[in-house]
């Protein structure tokens, strides 16, 4: 979407009545730079100037996504951004041929990672002065500054090809994949806002092929995808006690693997001795389409689940050594 038709969107939201005279009082709001990176800081200011009378008024401040959505800076003393209609500062007195251009009337940083600001697009905050109580009496022009984030943030969409993949390249698509499950997972983040799902081409992922390790130590809001269960082969060779390990994680999805290799024989009551496949504890994640094969454990060869609540869906579980699943309550 272009900035101009950003910039009619966000007129059209909030010009319900006509304009007051040039005269009554006026808002801008500015940023300190066009452009920023995922993780900058923005500079937000504000100027004001008052050629008539002296008036109350309600100031808001507002944020347009990329997607179109519509926030406001919630009431000021209240951190972060409001899905409703809320005035930062209401009922604000400008008094009478009233300037403060040069100097800003307001301030304030906003972290580019502080949703609804994060995905890269392009973005408009505004600003508008009201009658005190009353949206729908407006004062002056909606004030616009338009800027862009250029990096995408938390979440999206990553890739890795254990064939083709160099753990150089940036993962953002599959000519530019990573070469290891392992590397992906260090460097990719997802929040509740924004998931992130990482891509694993066919092919063996496994120390003797791709230089993979394991465990694969999943995060919250990570998910992990492959390409085929006959396709995409998660391979520890006996080298570990657990395949994929999952401790204090949630929404997060398995799919599309086969997974073997884990052996998990260490202590007695430890984890080391649970879940050679796929072991989790105090996690939710999401387990379905997968082949878990040829791993052994005391306990859940294929799967252990202690203090979890999975879902386990259309995987096929066999010759797995031990109890090829568990779900333990100690």
């Amino acid at each position: 979407m272009s900035r101009a038709v950003l910039a009619c969107v966000v007129i059209a939201l909030f010009a319900l009545l006509p304009i007051a005279a040039i005269a009554g009082p006026t808002i801008w709001i500015y940023t300190d730079a066009e452009t920023y990176d995922y993780g900058d800081t923005i500079e937000v200011s504000l100027a004001a100037l008052n050629l008539g009378n002296g008036m109350s008024v309600d100031l808001y401040v507002g944020l347009l996504t990329p997607d179109g959505g519509l926030y406001t800076l919630s009431p000021y003393g209240v951190s972060g951004w409001s899905g409703n209609i809320e005035a930062w500062i209401p009922d604000i007195y400008v008094p009478p041929d009233f300037s403060m251009i040069r100097t800003p009337l307001f301030w304030f940083d906003v972290p580019s990672s502080m949703p609804p600001i994060g995905n890269e697009g392009e973005y408009n905050f505004a600003s508008v002065l009201t009658g005190v109580g009353n949206f729908d009496q407006w004062v002056c022009n909606a004030s616009l500054a338009p800027f862009e984030i250029l990096a995408e943030g938390p979440g999206g969409h990553f890739y890795v090809n254990a064939t083709s993949g160099d753990n150089g390249n940036n993962g953002l698509s599959a000519d530019e994949a990573w070469k290891t499950i392992t590397h992906a997972l260090e460097q990719v983040e997802g929040l509740e806002d924004y998931p992130a799902t990482i891509h694993v081409a066919a092919g063996t992922y496994a120390s003797s092929t791709n230089g993979e390790t394991f465990p694969l130590n999943m995060k919250s809001y990570v998910s992990l995808i492959g390409d085929s269960p006959d396709k995409t082969i998660l391979d520890a060779e006996g080298t570990t006690y657990h395949v994929i390990y999952c401790n204090g994680v949630n929404n997060l999805t398995i799919e599309g693997f086969t997974i073997t290799g884990g052996k998990a024989h260490g202590r007695l009551s430890s984890p080391d001795s649970s879940g050679g496949g796929v072991y989790c504890y105090n996690s939710s994640p999401t387990v379905e389409n997968n082949t878990i094969t040829d791993n052994s454990a005391h306990y859940g060869g294929g799967i252990c689940c202690q203090d979890s609540t999975p879902t386990i869906s259309n995987n096929t579980i066999r010759g797995n050594g031990g109890i090829s699943t568990y779900y333990g309550t100690e």
